[in-house]
């Protein structure tokens, strides 16, 4: 059965699995240059693209708001969020008497998400970034007395790749980031 596009209106559809079609992120790709890896795809895979890069951006990020209605299958549209026309978003709490802003209609989807959607569907397209490698992380691994780790933090994809989070950081948060810290006994 092939996976059909249930699309995100702003309207809280039940069922939505993305916030752009797939006529629209071809529209959205006939601007990008070195689009190959998306135009070579076929509708299925560009489908399920767009499907997955929906669900890993509302699983990693915290968004700004809240949902406006809690039956609604992905996390916009949303309430209490305002826009000082200068890029710049703000949850209702963060708002001063001193900040010139707007409220953005509850059915409002920001062009932003469905950019973000694009692009990391098109890093879905190119490469796995759920699959790590056992010594993903590391760059280099040696064992000659005591055990000795170097850690490249540039080594782990990332969930969502750094050109991607930077469409979207002012809409939200990522989630997790659980800090480890190492402590001499």
């Amino acid at each position: 059965m092939a996976l059909i596009l249930i699309i995100e209106t702003g309207g809280g559809v039940a069922g939505a699995n993305t916030y752009i079609s797939l006529a629209d992120a071809e529209t959205y790709f006939e601007g990008r240059l070195n689009k190959s890896v998306w135009s070579s795809a076929s509708d299925v895979d560009k489908n399920a693209g767009l499907v997955q890069a929906a669900r890993i951006l509302d699983e990693y990020v915290r968004w700004i708001g809240w949902v406006t209605d809690t039956d609604q299958a992905m996390q916009w549209p949303r309430a209490g969020i305002f826009y000082n026309g200068y890029g710049e978003y703000y949850a209702s709490w963060d708002i001063t008497l001193s900040t010139s802003v707007y409220s953005i209609d509850d059915d409002d989807i920001p062009d932003e998400i469905k950019n973000a959607q694009c692009e990391l569907a098109f890093v879905l397209l190119s490469q796995d970034t759920q699959v790590v490698a056992a010594t993903a992380g590391f760059s280099s691994i040696s064992v000659a007395g005591t055990v000795e780790l170097d850690i490249d933090k540039q080594d782990r994809v990332s969930e969502i790749p750094s050109h991607v989070w930077r469409i979207i950081s002012h809409l939200g948060n990522k989630k997790g980031g659980t800090k480890i810290q190492l402590l001499r006994g």
